[in-house]
């Protein structure tokens, strides 16, 4: 019990909260990361919770590394054969789609490349061109944010077109440049940063034996700065969560930063 030694006694009310669903709502430095870590370590300690049962989300390479440093250090005296998986959001749907983006049945294969911003200004900046539109009005940049921001509401190519007005010519111009966009992705193999979560999403959505595959493998499933996610995000929360309920979330209300990838504050407070 050693592991809980550092908690104050709303802390270890939190760690210990082991089964059902658990939001956790605090403020900044108040050591709301040091819970879901002290949790992790006291699933596996003291619950002898499987280790790779365990799976753990935050948004960013660096959060996502100091977690699994922290658990490494309260575990050091414990001999695992395996380690939860402490991810971002987006390196959790790599690892998804390449093992099962097959079962989308949209012709893409397990090695699929994954194209940096530089990659996808080049093909839509090529697509402006090829579709024979003026660069300096149908900007290749704002395009781009364009694109995004669809992707990261869950919409796609035919949901974004639905939505434009037949008087606003600047938005069917997207439409179009989207389209092709995304046929020339899928031609090669590719997708964008935004496509892992929309792509997830969907397979997790279409596929029920993928869906009950990571419902079956992940037991216990946490989730830091919550307030920071979007749509996309709480549907794979709740995908991955369909057959048991042991979701742990951590955020401030007050902290959100992620508006330009469509965070919806609403996914706390409710």
């Amino acid at each position: 019990m050693d592991i809980l030694s550092s908690l104050n006694p709303q802390q270890v009310e939190a760690v210990k909260t082991t089964e059902g669903p658990l939001l956790v709502l605090a403020g900044a430095g108040s050591g709301k990361t040091r819970v879901i870590t002290v949790r992790i370590a006291y699933l596996i300690a003291e619950k002898q919770v499987a280790p790779h049962s365990i799976l753990a989300v935050t948004f960013t390479n660096k959060a996502s590394g100091e977690m699994r440093s922290r658990v490494e250090s309260l575990l050091k005296e414990h001999r695992l054969d395996s380690f939860p998986l402490i991810a971002t959001f987006h390196s959790l749907c790599v690892r998804i789609l390449r093992q099962d983006i097959d079962k989308l049945n949209e012709g893409y294969t397990r090695s699929f490349t994954i194209y940096d911003t530089d990659d996808t200004q080049k093909v839509i900046k090529a697509c402006i061109k090829d579709l024979g539109l003026d660069d300096k009005q149908i900007v290749p940049r704002v395009v781009r944010g364009a694109i995004s921001a669809a992707k990261n509401r869950g919409e796609d190519v035919e949901l974004f077109t639905s939505h434009v007005e037949q008087t606003d010519e600047k938005r069917a111009a997207y439409a179009k440049v989207f389209k092709l966009y995304e046929e020339r992705l899928n031609r090669a193999n590719a997708l964008d940063f935004d496509d892992l979560l929309i792509k997830t999403v969907k397979l997790l959505r279409t596929s029920a034996e993928t869906r009950e595959k990571y419902n079956d493998r992940y037991r216990y499933i946490l989730v830091d700065e919550y307030q920071d996610t979007n749509s996309l995000q709480l549907a794979l929360v709740n995908y991955l969560t369909e057959k048991q309920q042991n979701i742990c979330v951590v955020g401030d209300d007050a902290q959100s930063i992620y508006g330009f990838r469509q965070a919806d504050i609403r996914n706390i407070l409710e």
